[in-house]
């Protein structure tokens, strides 16, 4: 089950929603190949197609920029295949091309715990000021 959040900012009004986890359309990676960006497409398709695959993850997360402080939602990849290779997904930042962090504020199952304050800046003050709500549960 996925998760609605909302980020916003207690000193400029900065306010951004997104919607996080899984639904129950996603039962496989093959089913959802289309939330996964073209540039990672093609890659994760042949790994599936083409590899012994041991384990998959894969889910709406929210990533931060270190370098502009942008936050931006992603679908992420994680293939084990093989027995000992690994395929995960890596985002830069649009506008400053700084490798993306996992913010971590994911629901991999219902009822998940997000904290109240976050703990990075907000994208357009830069203020350490950002607060975070759950506001619906989707599927």
């Amino acid at each position: 089950m996925g998760t609605g959040v909302k980020i916003a900012c207690g000193h400029c009004g900065y306010e951004e929603s997104f919607m996080l986890g899984v639904g129950m359309m996603y039962s496989s990676l093959e089913a959802v190949e289309d939330a996964i960006s073209s540039g990672e497409r093609k890659k994760v398709m042949a790994v599936l197609r083409h590899h012994a695959v041991q384990a998959t993850d894969y889910y709406h997360a929210l990533y931060v920029c270190d370098g502009c402080h942008g936050l931006y939602k992603r679908f992420y990849v994680k293939i084990e295949y093989d027995n000992n290779q690994t395929y995960e997904t890596v985002f830069k930042c649009p506008r400053c091309d700084v490798i993306l962090r996992d913010t971590n504020l994911t629901c991999e199952k219902e009822g998940a715990d997000f904290p109240n304050l976050l703990l990075w800046p907000c994208p357009k003050c830069g203020k350490t000021n950002l607060r975070v709500d759950e506001f619906m549960l989707w599927d």
